[in-house]
């Protein structure tokens, strides 16, 4: 998929089924929450922020092509898994809401006795 307007990515998530980022370093890159909320199963490495759970998708514990293989196999075989996948994505991504964070930092700031 070449690049795509800001506006576009929403609509192109809607009409896929799982978001697959083997970083090497990713950090927290926006587009696993993007995805979360647009209702797509995850399959991540580990070296991207910690977004994904068993309840969303598939965390790769290492990057090479069979690993990258298997967890597509296994979206695409257990499509009942899939599904309970994405499902799960969307209430997963109210977690990381902008009112979420600015609750965990006042709390954060409460607990420093700041």
């Amino acid at each position: 998929v070449p690049t795509v307007a800001r506006a576009d990515v929403p609509a192109m998530m809607r009409a896929h089924h799982v978001f697959l980022l083997p970083s090497y370093f990713e950090g927290a890159g926006i587009t696993l929450y993007e995805a979360l909320a647009s209702g797509l199963a995850l399959i991540q490495s580990r070296n991207c922020a910690p977004v994904v759970t068993p309840e969303t998708g598939i965390l790769l514990d290492r990057i090479d092509t069979d690993s990258l293989h298997q967890a597509m196999l296994s979206a695409i075989d257990d499509r009942s898994r899939l599904d309970d996948w994405r499902a799960a994505a969307q209430p997963r991504a109210k977690n990381f809401s902008f009112a979420r964070y600015r609750q965990g930092i006042a709390q954060l700031l409460d607990q420093m006795g700041i």
